[in-house]
């Protein structure tokens, strides 16, 4: 089924697939992330996502944790570098419950200073966390120096001083400058009329007015490749080597997709797996990632190996994007890739939340909502060609950039 997508008076989208069952997900996408927040302030998305939850003119803390908790629903949010979702589930009846309460936290938030200063620790802790695990770290590290000065350099979690310089004025400033309806979507899965989600969503967002409309990020320069190596308090090393791909809205977007799940992707057929792990036993975990940006994406592969293997482990990788450039996939591989990609991501398409979320990103930055079937079309009319050309086009080994954590 086809998306429902609306947009009400102020510029506030609505994208709502319906489904049958009693659980609803919602979720409220802003078009803004840590690559909006301020250079001096690093980490002020992500706070103010955090601190939403801390109280506003009606509601304290508690109560606003309690509101959908209290009738058995699930209340979360996260940030990412181009946009913030604030997101539900719950039993499809208490939808205006909902939404008034994101209403509430989105557009009526005080940022007291006593929370505002406990959650400093929380999220100082978040950030801690998050440096003692090396196989997450990494990742951002790398997209830091892939980046550059660019906005999407910016890690999601900020820099310690910066956090503890963050004031309430700074988050009232933050949301009014880019919690506005022209940059923000509803996205819905769920047993609604679309008559119904509409007119809810009047209700309850159709009052709020703004002007901001999204500035779009400029396209990262190209970087020189490089190669770095960081000490780090670890048993093994751990590797992130990769490069930038071109924007999700290019003719590429499904062929390296299909090339990832092809390389590195979560079978144990994976060609990777098959080469560095079943043939030579070099590392229990190898996979290949694939993210989008607005305009730009990354593709990297990650491993864990011993300190003695990396080199070997960075050869094997170099000659298999090699031979994956120089020779097409045959029909039967071509077949059986298509397959697994589109039964994997039919049992994905199975959890609805994961349906809402995945729509309203897509959404938010510039790009079109699928259906499974529509994705699934696309996937099966690719040919090897297509995937050798994009291949040839946006995985040149010697364009490949490695950072190194070493013990």
């Amino acid at each position: 089924m086809k998306y429902f997508k609306h947009t009400l008076p102020n510029g506030m989208g609505i994208l709502l697939q319906r489904v049958s069952s009693p659980v609803a997900h919602v979720g409220v996408f802003i078009r803004s992330g840590t690559a909006n927040e301020p250079v001096r302030l690093q980490g002020l998305a992500h706070f103010t996502e955090h601190a939403l939850f801390k109280g506003t003119h009606r509601r304290n803390s508690f109560e606003i944790l309690s509101s959908i908790e209290s009738v058995g629903g699930e209340m979360n949010a996260y940030t990412s570098k181009e946009e913030t979702c604030y997101y539900a589930s719950f039993l499809k009846e208490y939808l205006g419950q909902a939404f008034e309460v994101f209403s509430d936290i989105l557009f009526d938030s005080v940022f007291p200073e006593e929370e505002i200063a406990k959650e400093k620790q929380v999220v100082l802790d978040e950030l801690e966390s998050y440096q003692d695990n090396p196989a997450e770290q990494i990742f951002d590290d790398f997209e830091s120096l892939l980046f550059g000065k660019h906005p999407l350099g910016r890690q999601i979690l900020g820099r310690r001083k910066d956090i503890l310089a963050i004031t309430s004025k700074d988050l009232l400033e933050y949301v009014s400058q880019n919690y506005q309806p022209q940059r923000m979507l509803i996205s819905c899965v769920g047993n609604f009329e679309p008559e119904e989600v509409v007119r809810q969503a009047g209700v309850y967002f159709g009052h709020i007015n703004g002007s901001a409309e999204t500035i779009p990020l400029s396209v990262p320069p190209a970087e020189k490749p490089f190669l770095q190596s960081k000490k780090k308090a670890n048993h093994q090393a751990h590797v992130v080597t990769g490069t930038m791909v071109g924007s999700p809205l290019n003719q590429a977007y499904y062929p390296l997709n299909l090339l990832n799940h092809y390389i590195g992707g979560p079978m144990m057929m994976s060609r990777l797996n098959l080469a560095v792990r079943e043939k030579y036993g070099l590392t229990y975990i190898i996979e290949s990632n694939l993210s989008f940006y607005s305009n730009s994406g990354v593709f990297n592969i990650y491993f864990g190996t011993d300190v003695a293997h990396v080199d070997k482990v960075l050869s094997i990788i170099r000659e298999e994007i090699q031979r994956i450039r120089e020779n097409k996939l045959s029909s039967t591989e071509l077949d059986v890739l298509k397959r697994q990609y589109t039964g994997l991501a039919a049992i994905g398409w199975e959890i609805n939340q994961n349906r809402m979320l995945g729509a309203g990103k897509k959404t938010i930055l510039g790009g079109y909502a699928e259906t499974f079937d529509e994705m699934k079309e696309c996937i099966f009319n690719l040919t090897a060609e297509q995937l050798q050309d994009a291949a040839i086009q946006w995985l040149n080994p010697d364009q490949f950039s490695t950072l190194i954590f070493t013990p």
